[in-house]
């Protein structure tokens, strides 16, 4: 079984908690969305970013989204902790959709805050 196939574990409240301040970290730095608007409600998002937050909202992921006059963005995570430890920095497998609904996404880890290196690989 590939490892893009294995369902990841559902998170503890606080880890989510803390996934989703990466997260935000994430989306503010790498994105520059200092003056943006955090969107707190799924529903207030268009259609497409929804569908990715719902396809993964059984695994151990977490969405944030923020409205800029450009449009929403919306980042969606899961934490590898095994390879957090490894390189004693948060890892995180993020999937991203921009305001004109192109989806990326990748391996990104952050030794400080709001600085953040992108990866390779899949998950």
């Amino acid at each position: 079984m590939a490892i893009a196939d294995t369902p990841w574990p559902r998170l503890p409240q606080r880890a989510e908690r803390t996934l989703v301040a990466l997260l935000d970290s994430f989306i503010i730095t790498v994105f520059d969305l200092r003056h943006a608007d955090r969107v707190l409600d799924l529903e207030q998002v268009p259609a497409k970013h929804q569908e990715l937050a719902r396809l993964h909202s059984e695994a151990a992921a977490v969405w944030t989204a923020w409205d800029t006059p450009q449009g929403i963005w919306l980042a969606l995570g899961r934490i590898d902790s095994a390879q957090s430890e490894r390189i004693r920095a948060p890892v995180l497998w993020i999937d991203w959709i921009d305001p004109a609904g192109k989806h990326h996404r990748g391996w990104w880890h952050s030794y400080r805050p709001n600085e953040w290196i992108a990866g390779r690989g899949s998950p």
